[in-house]
């Protein structure tokens, strides 16, 4: 397993960081303001510990994100001015996309357009798949005023199709012909708009980063009268930063590679000019289905969907559905792939890392016990947590051990509780082993060991409180024996791990040691001792979410993320889990949220939860991933990165799961019987 060192004085997080669940973490702080949830403090008093099912959808309202024209004008932004970034209209689009899919069903593209049969536009990009793999894809952009932008949308149709009637898996045979038009309407069909050029001067090329909104934005880069381009949605599909399109297409340009090794500051001094442009996409997620509007590669998610108990178990499944996808099906004993690449099909790495494999079995087996929505479902989650605890234990000579991370260690306890009685699980030998894994990775007398990174430090707390319980028969006394066993070690890891944080570096310790605070307390009936920490940083949080105010038109798609960055940050990533799944434990705690504040709470939770969701796949990723049923429920890294981290899928799965769990508590569903392996500690 890779190391996890990292200084301990390191403060900023970045935007997209794979497997960053230990990672530090620090959050920027915004002035408090007007917010939608305090206007909801009113409304408290008609709530009365029946938050679950009957928050108002025009309460929840008030968070979701506001809907934009297709040709809003974008908000302006630091990098420079944006008041010509227009898309072109979404009636041009269909229009567009109409006359297309017209002629690509009889596989017949006429010499000319007729008139008014395709819109002007200053650029337009066509992408052409079959079997879920791009056959045709080509961009056309105006070079001059004199350019006719009333043939631009025809040009770049007639170059995608030429190059996929030549690639099409179709033989060259006496009924290639006839074989073609059968295949026209199996194509789907992606149409990009591009609005007007903005130049910018960049100095290097990841400047350009900063300069473009991301998935968003286009590049144009033009050399005397040639220009070459790269859309937004192609830059989604193949998951290229501005700072790496910028490279191919000068070498493009200028069929010099070595000219792509050159900053934009020397090749502008050679006469060359740099551009940027907004679009507007319009895509089929499957063959034969109607075209959806995409802003980020996405569809848009409403509030609407979590905003009750059946969304988000429908949510819980599908992420549930997705990590089972990932098991290993070979015969070794590796678990479950690592980061998937959907625009590739591919995993990278192949096999996840220890810790990701036991945060998933820890969210499957969660999820199972409180949150599937019937028995089968439970039971398949259940199968699939088990099957990666044994191979976690089986090592195989091609991996690392789980033993070997104290992260990965703690998480297998936090996890095993559960599987006690499961004849495929050698609980006990696992939790010798990774106890003694956590002896070496903490000391009551001394504290964390130099080589646990601070980050770290929540899970194994967390891993400490669950190890407890192993030392206890059950019998009359098992209580006494549990808080005795939890003040050896379990108790001195919470609490040096609070005094030894900033409380701006909480949230990187976020949600295992809240998690181990609340069920340690809550072991002893006593108050929660660092309830006064995870209040502020739950007030922190929320401050730093995303408001539809805040996010301007460009940003909607963002609404209830959570910011986790010391300056200005563009987007929020899938990190905005791991507080959260922190903060919806807390709602469900009455010595942490009082009645008056329950409200508030399950707003912003919502609010937080509708970004993740927006960030989750769903059926509309087929307009760019060859095989989309692998790639529904996985949470993708960031709206502009479509890698999908097993941690991202897990831990938001933990949130959902930790949300429904808490308006279960506070607006009771019919008794749910105890299962007999749930452990006597349940964070």
């Amino acid at each position: 397993m890779p190391s996890l060192r990292l200084s301990r004085d390191t403060a900023v997080q970045p935007p997209c960081q794979l497997g960053s669940e230990f990672a530090p973490t620090a959050i920027r702080q915004r002035q408090p303001g007007p917010t939608p949830e305090n206007r909801l403090r009113a409304r408290a008093a008609l709530l009365p510990g029946i938050i679950a099912r009957c928050l108002a959808a025009t309460a929840l309202a008030a968070c979701a994100p506001a809907a934009a024209a297709p040709n809003a004008p974008a908000a302006a932004q630091p990098a420079g001015p944006r008041a010509d970034l227009t898309a072109p209209t979404a009636d041009d689009a269909m229009l567009a996309y109409r006359t297309m899919r017209l002629w690509l069903d009889g596989w017949a593209v006429p010499p000319a357009p007729g008139p008014a049969e395709l819109p002007s536009a200053e650029g337009a990009s066509v992408t052409l798949r079959f079997d879920g793999q791009v056959i045709g894809r080509a961009s056309e952009l105006a070079i001059g005023p004199a350019d006719d932008r009333g043939r631009i949308i025809y040009r770049a149709l007639v170059a995608a199709y030429g190059e996929a009637d030549r690639r099409a898996p179709i033989e060259h045979d006496a009924l290639r012909e006839q074989k073609l038009r059968t295949l026209g309407s199996r194509v789907m069909l992606a149409v990009e708009l591009a609005g007007p050029l903005t130049p910018v001067e960049p100095v290097r090329a990841q400047d350009l980063d900063a300069l473009l909104a991301p998935g968003l934005d286009g590049l144009a880069v033009r050399l005397g009268n040639r220009t070459e381009a790269m859309f937004p949605g192609t830059m989604l599909a193949t998951n290229t930063a501005p700072s790496e399109a910028v490279r191919a297409l000068v070498a493009r340009l200028t069929e010099q590679p070595s000219a792509a090794l050159s900053e934009p500051k020397d090749l502008i001094r050679q006469g060359m000019k740099f551009f940027k442009f907004r679009s507007t996409l319009l895509a089929q997620a499957e063959p034969g289905a109607s075209p959806v509007f995409l802003q980020r590669g996405q569809r848009a998610v409403p509030l609407a969907d979590v905003s009750a108990r059946a969304g988000l178990v429908r949510y819980a499944d599908a992420l549930a559905r997705h990590l089972e996808s990932r098991r290993y099906a070979g015969a070794e004993p590796l678990g479950m792939h690592g980061t998937y690449l959907p625009w590739r099909n591919q995993y990278q790495p192949l096999i996840a890392e220890p810790h990701e494999q036991a945060l998933a079995a820890l969210a499957l087996t969660r999820y199972g016990a409180y949150a599937a929505a019937d028995p089968d479902l439970a039971n398949r989650a259940r199968v699939a947590a088990a099957g990666l605890l044994r191979d976690l234990h089986a090592v195989d000579p091609s991996e690392s051990s789980p033993y070997d991370d104290a992260p990965a260690s703690a998480l297998i306890l936090a996890t095993l509780g559960w599987h006690r009685g499961d004849a495929a699980v050698p609980a006990a030998d696992m939790a010798r082993a990774a106890r003694a894994r956590l002896r070496a990775a903490f000391d009551p007398g001394n504290g964390f060991d130099a080589s646990v990174p601070p980050a770290a430090w929540g899970v194994i707390a967390l891993g400490e409180v669950y190890g407890a319980s192993f030392d206890v028969a059950p019998g009359p006394n098992a209580r006494t024996d549990l808080n005795r066993a939890l003040d050896e070690r379990a108790r001195p890891a919470i609490r040096r791990a609070f005094r030894d944080t900033q409380p701006t570096n909480l949230f990187s310790l976020m949600p295992f040691l809240a998690w181990a605070e609340i069920e340690a307390s809550a072991t002893a009936d006593a108050d929660v001792p660092a309830a006064g920490a995870l209040r502020q940083m739950r007030s922190t949080l929320w401050r730093a979410q995303l408001s539809a105010a805040d996010a301007g038109p460009d940003r909607q798609d963002a609404v209830g993320g959570v910011l986790f960055t010391t300056a200005p940050s563009t987007l929020p990533t899938w990190n905005t889990a791991r507080p959260l799944a922190a903060a919806a434990t807390m709602l469900g705690d009455g010595r942490l949220t009082e009645p008056g504040e329950r409200a508030g709470e399950v707003v912003r939770i919502l609010g937080a939860l509708r970004f993740l969701n927006q960030q989750t796949a769903d059926d509309s990723i087929g307009w760019m991933a060859p095989s989309p049923a692998l790639s529904v429920g996985g949470v993708r890294a960031a709206p502009w990165d479509a890698r999908m981290p097993v941690s991202a899928t897990a831990m938001t799965l933990l949130s959902v799961v930790e949300t429904i769990r808490a308006l279960d508590a506070l607006a009771p569903a019919p008794p749910r019987a105890a299962s007999p392996e749930e452990p006597a500690v349940r964070p």
